[in-house]
């Protein structure tokens, strides 16, 4: 069998959308819509056509405006065929760190959605919420709380206690969480089930030992140590 493939494509320049992102720490506007349509045409041996395939591709810009210069970042990806075999959509959303905080993909059979919060003035992911929607999160938390951990240095207990919380009042998601030392490292990874890994470092910064916490007959918490690392100059 042999096959051709008709690629044209086409884009539209200019604002199409504007509305306050959801995370309500900056203003994105589409800016760009790019249209490509793909044309494959498939004969088999006797050059008789089989069928002739057309997928759409969109892929649309937002404007980002930070405090240093505006930005660009893909806003979302839909891609679709004409014989209705494949349909997949991607959406993708940032906030005015840049960071990745809402991520869309759907498709025949298939969706996948997950939510990030980050924190600590946007150097730092401290959730990841799977199978849910940036709506979902929001009723939960609070769109002032996530605005207000997201912009912080140091995030508060009450607020990771509230985004920990997420795995009793949104049951159908899967969040982990984590907590960090700025300037040093991951300290603790919260996985979907609760079950905490910690991280320790020395007083030169380098990591020193991963343990889990778990709770003993009596309630107490002790270590089940991962690993342990130790660190030595050359000749000692």
């Amino acid at each position: 069998m042999k096959h051709a493939l008709e690629t044209i494509s086409s884009s539209i320049n200019g604002p199409v959308s504007e509305g306050e992102h959801p995370y309500g720490v900056l203003r994105s506007k589409i800016t760009e819509t790019v249209l490509h349509i793909h044309h494959v045409h498939l004969w088999d041996v006797q050059g008789i056509l089989h069928f002739t395939l057309e997928q759409r591709i969109r892929h649309n810009c937002a404007e980002i405006n930070n405090l240093m210069k505006p930005v660009y970042m893909p806003k979302n990806l839909q891609i679709e065929n004409s014989k209705g075999l494949n349909r997949i959509k991607e959406q993708y959303n940032y906030n005015s760190y840049k960071n990745l905080v809402y991520k869309y993909t759907g498709g025949t059979g298939l969706i996948n959605k997950t939510v990030y919060i980050w924190s600590y003035k946007g150097e730092y992911p401290i959730a990841e919420i799977k199978n849910a929607t940036y709506d979902e999160v929001k009723n939960a938390l609070s769109e002032l709380l996530i605005y207000r951990v997201t912009n912080v240095l140091i995030p508060e207990e009450n607020d990771l206690k509230a985004i920990n919380n997420l795995r009793t009042t949104l049951p159908n998601a899967l969040v982990t969480t984590y907590t960090y030392k700025p300037l040093i490292g991951i300290t603790s990874a919260t996985d979907p089930r609760g079950i905490t890994t910690y991280y320790e470092y020395d007083c030169s910064g380098r990591l020193k030992t991963v343990y889990i916490g778990e709770k003993d007959n009596n309630g107490n918490e002790k270590k089940r140590v991962l690993n342990t690392y130790d660190y030595h100059y050359g000749g000692q």
